[in-house]
């Protein structure tokens, strides 16, 4: 039977989140999937692979790999192609705002599909990318968004 367990928003962080998922005395699983890039850093640390011998890590969007540790990520530049065409069919202004964590390849990646999915239906779209250096700050998104 695969029973999944999420731990989100965990506010002592990664760790935290690790020992609550794999620790036998809690949910002791065996497969426990690190959701951001960030999430490697934690999950690679030796004194966190030791405690939990049985467990597996997966890292999406990383790439760092050991014994216990794989990396993956998925083509999400195609669902940023699909946005692009909503927003490029939707705006009334022909201005379009694509808000960017930061400067890395697969954000790089996002934005690449998502322009091409505006350009694809709107070729007179502009497209202002505003770059806010932070993966989860939700005003900061908003204003940047709405600038």
């Amino acid at each position: 039977m695969i029973v999944v367990v999420a731990n989100e928003n965990n506010p002592d962080g990664v760790a935290a989140a690790i020992d609550t998922l794999a620790s036998p005395l809690s949910s002791n699983c065996t497969l426990i999937f690190g959701m951001s890039f960030g999430h490697q850093f934690v999950m690679t640390r030796s004194n966190i692979q030791s405690r939990y011998p049985n467990a597996r890590f997966v890292t999406l969007g990383g790439y760092m790999t050991n014994e216990h540790m794989s990396a993956g990520f998925g083509r999400m530049e195609q669902a940023r192609y699909l946005t692009g065409l909503v927003a490029g069919l939707m705006t009334k202004t022909n201005r379009i705002c694509y808000v960017g964590a930061f400067r890395v390849a697969q954000v790089y990646r996002y934005i690449n599909g998502f322009a091409n999915g505006v350009y694809q239906v709107n070729t007179n779209a502009v497209i202002d990318l505003v770059w806010i250096n932070t993966w989860a700050d939700y005003p900061l998104q908003a204003l940047a968004a709405n600038w």
